[in-house]
């Protein structure tokens, strides 16, 4: 189940990218915006524990 929602959100996503790229980057733009403002510390520790 859980194979099937990941696989529909990631599609719906791609399909969404294909069709309106821009609207889709400026989602995401201000998804980043809003993730560096509010939790910039949190942010930062992931990506160097992910590093």
């Amino acid at each position: 189940m859980q194979l099937i929602v990941s696989a529909g959100l990631i599609l719906a996503i791609v399909l969404w990218g294909v069709i309106a790229p821009a609207s889709l980057g400026g989602v995401f733009d201000t998804l980043l915006a809003v993730i560096t403002r509010d939790f910039g510390w949190l942010y930062l520790w992931v990506v160097l524990g992910l590093v």
